[in-house]
């Protein structure tokens, strides 16, 4: 399997074509940042990042209080591993901040390609 995307530079898009490990690190950052509902193909893909009329029986990652590390550790973990081309996750790391109602997601892993990948995404 060869993945191919067009690379996004500012949430743009491009015409340069991504393949190999720098096609699926920017798929995985991408997938991170869907915000549950967002993508109106389908509605189900994403993260409860936020309250949403689409998910009326979803508990929001950042919309409740007090957090729940776990909630979302477990959301950004199965979302990560679940973007084509992705095998492993090394290392993460997640951190709220409630003063601005934000979030901080790293992760490194590894690719079917053998290679590495690393995201840091802050959300929203």
């Amino acid at each position: 399997m060869s993945l191919m995307v067009r690379k996004l530079v500012a949430g743009d898009i491009t015409s340069v074509i991504l393949t190999g490990d720098a096609a699926i690190q920017q798929s995985v950052g991408c997938a991170v940042l869907l915000n549950l509902g967002e993508w109106f193909l389908d509605v189900s893909a994403g993260i409860p990042w936020m309250p949403n009329a689409n998910a009326p029986n979803v508990t929001p990652i950042l919309g409740s209080f007090p957090a729940d590390p776990a909630y979302a550790e477990a959301w950004l973990k199965s979302t990560i591993l679940a973007v084509d081309g992705v095998v492993s996750i090394s290392s993460f790391e997640f951190t709220f901040n409630h003063a601005k109602r934000s979030a901080t997601c790293t992760a490194n892993g590894v690719t079917m390609n053998g290679g590495p990948f690393t995201i840091q995404e802050s959300i929203p």
